[in-house]
């Protein structure tokens, strides 16, 4: 439909209509567009908010490690801005080589992924980028109990050809220990949503640990008793 601007000696006009209709449907058409930009710029800020909320929950993750002398995985819920985190913080020295998924063990293997096989390692080696090793070691089975407790075993960071399955406990607060060199993954959790980082901590007071990855995403809830029990040799898979 063409716009026109056509008028006969003062009156209103047919073509004057066509006019008003004109501009009518172009307000009506900016209006939704910035009704649509609006609602997807209050997206954008809810995840902000929440990854921001997330990422500090690393940081209370990491406090709570270097006020701890036990080497185990930790686990916890804590209240944040009135809302549930959950979380988890596990010490990669426990951990089997994620190039080496056998030695988990047959038990633990076929609890994790079932009795088919893991596919092939999607990435190159070492050489790999960190965050793609990671994403690798989760796309080698799409089984839910994979796909939650696999970093829970195995990393890429670690040589060892053996996991150390340990319960998680609750952190106590009752020492310093500022674990120089020491590499954990940590995971904050929160409405469906939830930071998971490998650190390394660094002594430094001003800045005790790095982060050499972090994803940060939509994830299932972590469940570090179910990722136990299937370690568990008396649990079937």
């Amino acid at each position: 439909m063409a716009c026109s601007s056509a008028h006969e000696e003062g009156y209103a006009t047919a073509a004057f209509g066509v006019v008003a209709l004109c501009f009518a449907m172009i307000a009506t058409a900016v209006m939704a567009l910035a009704g649509s930009q609006l609602q997807s710029a209050k997206r954008r800020l809810d995840y902000a908010v929440r990854d921001a909320r997330l990422e500090g929950g690393l940081v209370l993750a990491a406090n709570a490690i270097m006020r701890d002398a036990r080497s185990v995985p930790f686990s916890w819920t804590q209240e944040v801005d009135g809302a549930a985190m959950i979380i988890i913080a596990e010490p990669e020295g426990l951990k089997a080589a994620a190039a080496n998924p056998n030695g988990l063990g047959p038990a633990l293997l076929e609890a994790l992924a079932g009795q088919s096989a893991l596919a092939p390692a999607p990435a190159p080696g070492s050489g790999a980028p960190l965050r793609q090793q990671r994403q690798a070691l989760l796309d080698r089975s799409a089984r839910a109990d994979w796909r939650l407790c696999a970093q829970s075993f195995l990393s890429p960071l670690s040589a060892s050809a053996a996991a150390t399955p340990t319960p998680s406990e609750s952190p106590s607060g009752d020492t310093v220990n500022w674990r120089v060199g020491e590499v954990w993954r940590v995971v904050a959790f929160m409405e469906g949503r939830g930071a998971d980082a490998l650190v390394r901590f660094t002594g430094d007071p001003d800045s005790p640990m790095a982060i050499l990855d972090l994803r940060t995403a939509a994830m299932a809830k972590p469940d570090p008793a179910r990722c136990h029990q299937l370690a568990s040799p008396e649990v079937s898979p």
